[in-house]
């Protein structure tokens, strides 16, 4: 035995701390369930969140398919823009885009990110890859966000609604899914329905299973999206075999109050599939609203969802630009765009007129009958000229029906003029399609 006590020291090696934690890493954590962490950029004024998604992670996920594969559902791409919403200090998305579907795999997952750039009128992008892939990032939607304090323009306290016929509603999931619509448990939110003209009304809840974290959503995606059945039936009468109808566009989308499990909703049926919605708690107290949403007709084909999905397939769609000719020697003619014109005309004999009236005006004034045509897309909120951007107020679907009844107008004039026979005519749009993964698509336009 020594004659000294007995040293007690460790010698075992103490590896380094590992920062995982996402302040740690410079990095914001957030409480939504579909969110990890944000990061605000040192420039640009832009914000990215990231988060994963998977059916392990997010099982409820399972429960929403589309022609049996699982999709994550358009209200949650809602929920993500709101939660954008609400850390810019915004109010309301006044546009939002559906471009992709997003398939969740059976194993693993999706990084996504959501990337907000802008102060006024921020735009917001969604993107996801499959997780630990470094190709390149789907866009799957794409939104502008406003500020609005206007106070909610409806009350929902008088219920059941007064003239309202009730509407059978025992085998409504069972029709849905014939058509490829597939809802477990947590999207069966759809208890009861009535209808009175062009008008659809619904009480919707959210199963206990699923409120847990209900709180930390803006508006839970599936109690949002039961919101959105009885609509989905009344759709069914008109839908060709093999088709559903899809959440495409929105606009007006308003959260008013947040951690609702029960709803009372107010459907307007529109023209062409589309609807307004009014959503309040079990009081009539107002929850969130939606001016206008369109749905699209598509089929498993178009969704590509039918089976499953090659790993990095070959197949993808390539823009490759054009190499450029000299001019021919042609008189061009403009119409109502100026800074195309005076472009133009520096390779081009090119002349200007407000619109294709002018221009036949001008052919009755002894002027030639030019060779080309230039018939421009325009914003209404872009056209100098007009003031079609304050009438639709801002309304994406009503700009888009602005734009396309002036060109189908210009294009009958010019069809029936017998003196335009030989005058080719140009209809040049503007971010009408992406190129790009990253590049905008102006909804009216496109």
């Amino acid at each position: 035995m020594p004659t000294y006590a007995f040293q007690h020291e460790h010698l075992w090696l103490t590896p380094p701390a590992r920062q995982t934690d996402p302040a740690a890493l410079g990095l914001t954590t957030t409480a939504h369930p579909l969110l990890g962490a944000a990061l605000t950029l040192a420039h640009d004024d832009t914000t990215v969140y990231t988060g994963t998604l998977s059916l392990t992670t997010h099982p409820w996920l399972t429960e929403h398919t589309v022609f049996d594969t699982p999709i994550l559902p358009g209200t949650a791409y809602l929920d993500l823009a709101l939660h954008a919403a609400d850390h810019t200090g915004h109010t309301t998305i006044d546009e939002l885009l559906l471009h992709a579907p997003l398939a969740l795999p059976e194993d693993g997952g999706v990084q996504v990110q959501i990337i907000v750039t802008g102060s006024d009128r921020p735009t917001v992008e969604i993107y996801s890859r499959p997780d630990g892939d470094t190709d390149d990032w789907t866009r799957h939607a794409s939104a502008v966000l406003t500020r609005d304090d206007a106070t909610p323009g409806f009350d929902l306290t008088a219920w059941p609604p007064e003239g309202a016929v009730q509407v059978d509603l025992g085998t409504a999931y069972d029709r849905l899914h014939e058509t490829g619509l597939g809802y477990g448990p947590a999207f069966r939110g759809l208890r009861t329905a009535w209808r009175r003209g062009d008008e659809l009304f619904a009480e919707v809840a959210l199963p206990e299973d699923e409120q847990a974290d209900v709180t930390n959503y803006g508006i839970h995606p599936a109690l949002l999206d039961a919101a959105l059945h009885g609509a989905a039936l009344h759709w069914l009468d008109g839908t060709p075999s093999g088709h559903s109808n899809l959440p495409f566009a929105w606009s007006g989308v308003r959260l008013h109050a947040t951690g609702a499990t029960d709803l009372r909703v107010r459907v307007k049926l529109g023209d062409a599939g589309s609807l307004s919605l009014q959503a309040a708690d079990p009081t009539g107290a107002p929850v969130a609203s939606i001016d206008t949403l369109t749905a699209r007709l598509v089929s498993a084909e178009q969704l590509n969802v039918s089976g499953p999905r090659p790993d990095n397939s070959l197949f993808r769609v390539e823009w490759s630009p054009l190499e450029l000719q000299p001019a021919a020697r042609e008189a061009w003619a403009v119409l109502g765009d100026r800074t195309l014109h005076d472009t133009l005309r520096q390779t081009v004999t090119a002349s200007y007129y407000d619109d294709l009236t002018a221009l036949t005006d001008a052919v009755d004034a002894a002027e030639p009958v030019p060779d080309v045509i230039v018939l421009p897309i325009a914003h209404p909120h872009h056209d100098s000229r007009r003031d079609e951007g304050s009438s639709t107020g801002g309304n994406p679907v009503a700009a888009a029906h602005a734009v396309t009844e002036r060109a189908l107008t210009t294009l009958q004039t010019f069809l029936t003029d017998d003196r335009l026979t030989t005058t080719r005519l140009l209809v040049l749009t503007h971010h009408a399609v992406a190129t790009t993964s990253r590049q905008p698509i102006d909804l009216t336009t496109a």
